[in-house]
């Protein structure tokens, strides 16, 4: 898993270096600005993913040297991320969201590990919010009203009842 995780990182890493120089680039036409702040919007948007899976894959490799604990904080990610070229686009926050074992984790497709700390407002006034998941996807949920707390509920880590 974390091989396939690696070389899904060379891809993303060779995306983001495209996404960062075309976010470099300004068009200097007035016509085109509604377009390009359209497809800044999905650069950014793709770039807060890519940051997201990044400090996942982060997290699965320091778990990885730690009996699978994850780290209890971002910073003791840093080792682990140092090499990666191009490191995170600092477009966004994330915090961490699960604390303990991976191998607690029952449905790792389905249980948010980090989380953009705030979301973040669209041109059609919709609101999203960057995911890292415990299987080492990330994914940018979408809210109409900036409300996440009902989705994210749904894909937060609850441990097994004891007994069961």
């Amino acid at each position: 898993m974390l091989r396939s995780q690696s070389n899904q990182l060379e891809r993303l890493q060779t995306e983001n270096r495209r996404l960062q120089a075309s976010l470099a680039k300004t068009g200097p036409n007035p016509e085109a600005q509604a377009v390009d702040s359209e497809s800044a919007q999905r650069e950014t948007a793709i770039a807060k993913m890519n940051d997201a899976k990044l400090l996942v894959l982060g997290q699965l490799l320091y778990a990885n040297d730690n009996t699978q604990q994850v780290a209890r904080s971002l910073d003791q990610l840093e080792p682990y991320l140092r090499d990666k070229t191009p490191s995170l686009t600092a477009t966004n926050q994330f915090e961490l969201v699960f604390q303990g074992s991976f191998q607690d984790i029952r449905n790792p497709t389905q249980t948010i590990v980090l989380r953009e700390k705030q979301g973040w407002q669209a041109s059609d006034g919709s609101w999203h919010r960057a995911y890292g998941f415990a299987d080492g996807h990330s994914e940018l949920h979408r809210a109409a009203d900036g409300n996440f707390e009902t989705w994210e509920k749904q894909h937060m880590f609850s441990p097994t009842p004891t007994g069961q």
